[in-house]
């Protein structure tokens, strides 16, 4: 019988570990980019052939992972995205009485068809979020089919101070009964992150360090009063995300499905989420990010249903059991959605080789990690301040932190190389679909984070050349002729590859993406905001929430922004906030690992007040609210 498999735990690796491998990891997105910018300096230098194949090449990856991922959405949009007017039976909005069991075995509350076991653990974590959009989210919460069996955690920061708990503390005895239960964390200040090398690295103040106290704290809690953490649902959400009614229940059904069958530890559920709650009334700069999230988003999860590959984003939901052993939140780290699932990977890579040792082809026949699509749109907001060109700057804050999701490539590698040199490789736990499992995450996050700079920089350089000599490129003719005339002239394979490589015809890599751009941003804003807004049977909030699109033809006017967006700003302004931003993320990177210091983005809400600050800002909230009355009885608070 073989012996059970002793390694270290590499998917606890980190890229702010004193060792060479951690740097060197941090250094491999920039010296890729320099890599890329070498070999296209030469090919401009001494050999147009080589500058000519290599943009070609970059065109085509880029064409090819819009083009389709835009096509899968669009499919999406048609096959999937039925039934979003519905929403929950009146009678399944029923509050629940305030310290009821959660034990369904015991005749707790639950709501589920399989025996009143999933419980739903709603984290939301905030710093210096406005009082009202904390409550338009949980009033929208308490609005969700079987909202009386959630438990809601308030995350705080503590140091958002006195006024902070205070808030909280208003917020609970204010909706504490539509939930289970609503419990407040103080994720506390100055804390340590330890490495695997036995280094130490001070928590970034953010998302993930926050999820990392509160999702321990929680899992305590339910500990204490009795829930198996295996019946838990955990739900991760931003202050301004407003979940459809229906995405509980489905989830929660799918996971006791799951549960009964055994079957549930590594799975995900993930809903596409749009940032079109504030759009009419956003700048243009936030509108087109807007675009380009919602497009790449759901086209991405979409492919999850034949097989593709994603990762989760942003607000999402994974078994608590999960979330906890895999320790999926570092404290020093920005991009916390996709190092939550990159996390989880790896721990799903780490357990099967537990089990695996020389068995490298029973591996494949593992419950592999995945992520299950839920049709159910996510609404958020874009970027808006309280004036034009303040939100100019807050999207730019934005657009940094984001860019500095390419830090995740760093950990991929780190995590890969470990895994192949301390455990997989050691062990014979080894196969070609574990090479390909391992292979497509690193290349998807380069292909996010990395494709686009490499791109725009051969394009550049070859358009630089075409303007020096008079609008030519020598090697390639001028334009486009038939293909009949190509096939008659010496080496036509030639005016192919200048054709990829856009020197005389930019239609196929420019307009059809563009083109298909527009169109499931159109539909996105139909299907899933104006068509559900003008019927609104049921009155909610997610139904209600149109985009603030004034008058009697907003889909026309919808439409007409979309398309004026994408031809006079999708260019010029994705140039400062992606390429440049990308850019200085890969120097930060190298230098600094995750420290950073930003100031997050102002969100626009209904009521078209600006939402002063949040993670990482450092000014005070500028809206000051009446303290309610002082709670009957001690709220519930986890310190």
């Amino acid at each position: 019988m073989e012996a059970a498999l002793v390694s270290p735990e590499f998917y606890n690796v980190n890229i702010h570990e004193r060792r060479f491998a951690a740097y060197f990891c941090r250094a491999c997105p920039l010296l890729s980019v320099l890599i890329v910018t070498g070999v296209v300096v030469y090919g401009a230098l001494k050999n147009q052939l080589v500058l000519i194949w290599l943009v070609a090449s970059l065109n085509i990856a880029l064409w090819l992972w819009i083009v389709t991922t835009n096509v899968q959405g669009l499919y999406s949009i048609f096959a999937n995205l039925e039934g979003l007017e519905d929403g929950p039976q009146p009678e399944s909005i029923g509050a629940t009485p305030r310290g009821a069991s959660l034990d369904g075995e015991n005749g707790g509350t639950g709501g589920s068809a399989f025996g009143n076991s999933v419980v739903h653990l709603v984290v939301l974590p905030n710093y210096k979020e406005d009082e009202s959009m904390l409550a338009e989210t949980l009033r929208a919460l308490g609005e969700a089919e079987t909202a009386g069996t959630f438990v809601i955690v308030l995350a705080m920061e503590a140091r958002e101070g006195k006024e902070g708990k205070d808030k909280a503390i208003r917020l609970q005895m204010r909706f504490e009964c539509q939930f289970a239960r609503i419990i407040i964390t103080d994720h506390p200040d100055g804390l340590i992150q330890d490495h695997t090398d036995g280094s130490a690295h001070p928590e970034v103040p953010g998302k993930a360090s926050n999820l990392k106290w509160a999702v321990e704290q929680a899992y305590k809690d339910c500990v204490e009063k009795g829930v198996h953490p295996d019946r838990v649902l955990l739900t991760v959400a931003d202050a301004d995300c407003i979940f459809h009614p229906l995405y509980f229940s489905r989830t929660g059904t799918e996971f006791a499905q799951l549960r009964a069958e055994d079957d549930h530890h590594w799975t995900m559920w993930q809903a596409p989420q749009l940032p079109f709650r504030n759009y009419y009334t956003a700048p243009i700069v936030s509108r087109v990010w807007a675009y380009v999230a919602s497009s790449y988003e759901f086209g991405s999860l979409s492919g999850c249903a034949w097989g593709g590959h994603s990762m989760i984003f942003s607000s999402y939901s994974m078994p608590l059991l999960l979330g906890r052993n895999a320790e999926a939140w570092d404290g020093d780290v920005i991009a916390e959605d996709h190092h939550a699932w990159l996390k989880c990977f790896y721990y799903w890579l780490y357990k099967g080789a537990q089990q695996q040792v020389g068995k490298a082809e029973a591996f494949d026949n593992q419950s592999k990690l995945k992520i299950v699509p839920v049709f159910l749109p996510v609404k958020s907001t874009s970027v808006q301040s309280d004036n034009y060109w303040k939100s100019w700057v807050e999207r730019w804050s934005q657009a940094r932190r984001h860019a500095q999701g390419v830090a995740e490539l760093c950990y991929a590698l780190l995590a890969t190389y470990e895994a192949l040199r301390t455990c997989l490789l050691p062990n014979g736990v080894f196969s070609i679909s574990l090479f390909c499992s391992m292979t497509k995450v690193i290349i998807r996050l380069w292909c996010i984070h990395l494709l686009p700079i490499c791109q725009t920089i051969c394009l550049a350089v070859l358009s630089i050349k075409w303007f020096m000599n008079g609008r030519n490129i020598p090697y390639c003719p001028d334009k486009l002729w038939f293909i009949g005339d190509l096939l008659n002239r010496d080496s036509p394979e030639r005016f192919f590859v200048c054709g990829f490589a856009g020197a005389w015809v930019l239609t196929w890599p420019v307009v059809i993406p563009w083109v298909l751009t527009v169109m499931s941003n159109v539909l996105l804003l139909y299907k899933c905001f104006l068509r559900p807004a003008e019927l609104n049977r049921y009155g909610s909030i997610w139904h209600s929430e149109d985009g603030k699109i004034p008058g009697d033809r907003p889909l026309s006017k919808g439409m007409f922004m979309i398309i004026c967006d994408c031809i006079f700003g999708m260019t010029w302004i994705l140039i400062p906030y992606g390429f440049i931003a990308s850019l200085l993320a890969t120097f930060n990177v190298l230098l600094s690992g995750n420290s950073f210091d930003y100031v997050c983005a102002s969100k626009g809400v209904t009521s078209r007040k600006k939402i002063p600050g949040n993670y990482g800002s450092l000014d005070k909230p500028s809206h000051k609210f009446q303290p309610a009355p002082e709670p009957s009885e001690k709220p519930i608070m986890i310190a």
